[in-house]
């Protein structure tokens, strides 16, 4: 018997707290954007629950994964077992052993949680909300160094929109290269694809050689930043 076929419904949960992560994020964004655009307050405590929240999310990610590695274990040693039995005539002594598969299962997935400690550095969602923070907490030590009077003359000159190595110029739609760390005007760059599915970073003196449409993710602080300059313009 084949256990492989079995729906152990693993990938619809997994898809629910990928989901979740993004609503995080998208809560931190929001926070971040309503601070820069209409001066609303983006407060530690806030910070520390999303990021408790984060945290636990991704425990649960964690965990599915693992438990999804040591069913799959299970299932390759019963399966093993199983065609032994046929060969051997001892069937029973197999249904004697995973009597309490339960039992079994839960030793093994303890084992493998004391042997797989989370780094929640390591995950990108946990970092992409920490530069949330960390962009919130940059703004703020701006503020802090200047009076109130001088704030808005700080941040014209403090920010300026980015050029596009590409056309040359503003970039509307800020593209990030999660390899070399350049930015492109979306629109720009996806004209480029449209011609070679790999291309070599634009940016003069790149070692970036080699780069796909997969390779690159909208920088929503950045979007931000720019959408409410050209709105201060």
């Amino acid at each position: 018997m084949s256990y492989r076929n079995i729906d152990h419904g693993f990938t619809p949960l997994n898809q629910k707290i990928d989901q979740t992560i993004e609503c995080v994020l998208q809560v931190a964004e929001q926070l971040f954007e309503d601070k820069i655009k209409h001066e609303t307050e983006f407060n530690d405590d806030v910070k520390q629950e999303l990021k408790e929240i984060m945290e636990k999310i991704i425990d649960c990610k964690h965990q599915l994964s693992l438990q999804n590695v040591v069913l799959n274990s299970c299932i390759d040693q019963l399966e093993a077992d199983e065609e032994n039995s046929d060969q051997q005539a001892n069937s029973i002594e197999v249904l004697d052993k995973y009597h309490d598969f339960d039992k079994i299962f839960d030793e093994k997935f303890q084992q493998s949680i004391q042997s797989n400690t989370i780094d929640y550095n390591n995950h990108d969602g946990y970092r992409k909300l920490l530069r949330w923070f960390e962009d919130d907490d940059r703004n703020k030590s701006q503020q802090s160094n200047v009076d109130n009077g001088d704030i808005e003359m700080m941040e014209s000159e403090e920010f300026s929109i980015p050029i596009d190595p590409i056309c040359r110029t503003e970039i509307n739609i800020p593209i990030r290269n999660k390899q070399c760390g350049h930015l492109y005007d979306k629109e720009s760059l996806f004209n480029l694809f449209r011609n070679n599915s790999t291309i070599k970073c634009p940016v003069t003196g790149c070692s970036n050689k080699k780069m796909t449409a997969t390779d690159v993710e909208e920088d929503s602080r950045l979007r931000i930043l720019i959408e409410n300059a050209r709105q201060n313009q």
